[in-house]
């Protein structure tokens, strides 16, 4: 997959009635952190309750509207917290910027009014933590939470 580093940045929410491509890359997020990830039924159930409810916010990132997806998030909130719970950029583009612009878009966009952003890593995930940490996340209002792995 390529795309136009000037082509114009999408942050495309979610319906709860329209899961195919969520679940497909939540389900990749598990598997790219070694993880074997719940059944897709499961995790379309658990994201449809959490969205309908307003629990959570997914969002897709495209370049263009008939474009495949370059990245995913998916977002919490408690009061002025926000949580980036997953995020996942398609593999031919990682280190290429895309995650940058995606993270910042974010920061810039639905995450702007929170007092604090906070990111979850495993401890053993060496190129996640690296990411975050280059986006400055682990100082002021950007935090990061590093977690042993279940």
């Amino acid at each position: 997959m390529t795309a136009d580093r000037e082509a114009h940045l999408q942050l495309v929410e979610v319906s709860p009635f329209d899961l195919d491509e969520l679940v497909a890359a939540s389900r990749a997020l598990y598997r790219d952190e070694g993880v074997v990830p719940p059944p897709a039924l499961k995790l379309r159930v658990d994201l449809h309750e959490r969205l309908q409810r307003g629990q959570a916010r997914a969002l897709l990132f495209r370049c263009g509207t008939d474009a495949p997806p370059l990245a995913f998030a998916l977002l919490s909130r408690r009061g002025r917290r926000a949580h980036i719970e997953q995020f996942r950029v398609e593999p031919g583009l990682r280190r290429s910027g895309w995650g940058r612009r995606c993270v910042l878009a974010l920061l810039d966009g639905p995450l702007a009014d929170a007092e604090q952003v906070c990111v979850r890593v495993l401890e053993d995930n060496e190129p996640a933590r690296a990411f975050w940490a280059a986006l400055g996340f682990g100082a002021g209002r950007l935090a990061l939470e590093v977690h042993p792995r279940p």
